[in-house]
């Protein structure tokens, strides 16, 4: 009887129409009126730490790298069939509750995922992992780790970088005491072979005594520092000689400046800066030295006047030696008489030559002030035995104002011979 039921049934189109559109409200009777319960899987539903502040207060951190310990986690629901595509990981929240955590030490950590508020009937079944595994250490702080930089590459040829700079220039850090403990270097890598400046925020790179890396993600937060540092073209110049000194027409009467009496030391400076700058640079001048009134050489150290946004690369003193000297005049003396003085009485003395001639070369002053008389070419033979003495020395009787700054030269030596007498 009832296989003639479906026969009839599947035989007539209209039957089967209606046997289709019957299933379909059946079901639709199912979703909307029952809404039955459907298992989903919700995948890789992130995990965070709730009441981490609290163990701030403790004085503990967690050790170790939050983006590695917080793995995500699967969750298994129950819900409603009309929520299923709503339900995702994005409405789930999953924790680790560090509040009762007193001490330091290895934890399980149980990871809590409470039902969505706002979606009803939608029940949490399990997860996976269902806990994470912590390290909780002290908190420790470390105040005034030096910075320094350390280049990469090397600057292009016709590059000049400045020393950089960074602010500030020692971090302090925060995070657990094992790791604290073995920080001793912050540095910061810049690379020179880009030939750029830097005026940039840049991660520190923390290190150990033995210079191994330590993870900054270790830290309470991640430390980081403002680099400045300027990298410019550079190119050689000389110091312009015309403009070393003023007032060589008014040195001390009487005295003059030697005709290479200038001599600078660095010839040529390497100066670096803006190539536009740079570009309408062909020498450098000093901050001339005034040698109005001078009476004798003199070295001084000397400044560049260098031109705004202009830098030495090589800094070194910058010395200018100026001669001056004295203008002097020469005058001879020909067929002067040698005297012989301190002669004992029973001595018999004979000088060979007994003229000579004396030059003297002064200052105009001296030289205009002496007369052929105030010579008075001598030989002093006082406590000399008889004998023959060859190159006795000569003198004059000049007086030693005279002398000052005199040359005396004589036309040639003295021989002298001392005779005993009977």
């Amino acid at each position: 009887m009832l296989k003639k039921f479906f026969k009839a049934i599947f035989a007539n189109p209209l039957y089967k129409i209606m046997a289709a559109l019957f299933a379909v409200v059946l079901w639709s009777y199912v979703l909307v009126i029952e809404d039955p319960d459907t298992p989903k899987l919700i995948e890789d539903v992130p995990v965070s730490f709730i009441n981490e502040s609290a163990l701030t207060q403790k004085n503990l951190v967690v050790r170790g790298d939050k983006d590695e310990i917080l793995t995500s986690c699967d969750v298994s629901v129950t819900t409603p069939r009309s929520l299923y595509r709503s339900v995702t990981p994005s409405v789930l929240t999953a924790t680790a509750n560090l509040g009762a955590i007193s001490a330091k030490g290895e934890f399980d950590i149980p990871i809590l995922v409470p039902p969505p508020s706002a979606f009803n009937g939608v029940r949490i079944d399990s997860r996976n992992p269902a806990s994470i595994h912590v390290e909780i250490d002290e908190l420790a702080q470390k105040e005034a780790v030096p910075v320094r930089v350390e280049f990469e590459g090397t600057l292009p040829g016709g590059f000049y970088n400045t020393i950089p700079e960074t602010v500030p220039s020692a971090i302090s850090l925060s995070g657990p005491k094992q790791d604290v403990d073995l920080v001793s270097q912050a540095v910061v890598k810049l690379d020179l072979s880009k030939a750029r400046g830097y005026n940039d925020s840049m991660k520190v790179e923390l290190r150990g005594a033995e210079g191994n890396a330590i993870p900054s993600s270790a830290f309470t937060s991640e430390p980081s520092v403002i680099v400045k540092m300027d990298v410019y073209h550079k190119k050689t110049v000389p110091i312009n000689q015309d403009t070393l000194i003023v007032g060589f027409d008014k040195i001390a009467p009487g005295y003059q400046l030697n005709a290479s009496g200038l001599n600078i030391t660095p010839t040529e400076i390497e100066i670096a800066g803006p190539t536009d700058i740079l570009d309408q640079i062909t020498s450098l001048d000093i901050n001339a030295v005034d040698v109005q009134g001078w009476r004798e050489s003199q070295q001084r150290s000397v400044q560049l006047r260098l031109p705004d946004g202009v830098i030495i690369t090589q800094p070194q003193p910058i010395e200018l030696y100026v001669d001056i000297t004295l203008i002097t005049r020469t005058v001879r003396f020909d067929d002067l008489l040698v005297e012989v003085r301190g002669a004992q009485h029973n001595h018999n003395v004979i000088v060979g030559p007994e003229r000579i001639s004396v030059s003297i070369t002064a200052s105009e002053a001296t030289v205009d002030a002496i007369s052929r008389g105030d010579i008075k070419p001598f030989v002093d033979v006082t406590d000399l035995a008889s004998g023959v003495y060859d190159n006795v020395p000569v003198q004059t009787a000049l007086t030693p104002e005279q002398k000052q700054n005199a040359v005396i030269e004589f036309s040639s030596a003295v021989t002298v011979l001392i005779e005993e007498q009977e």
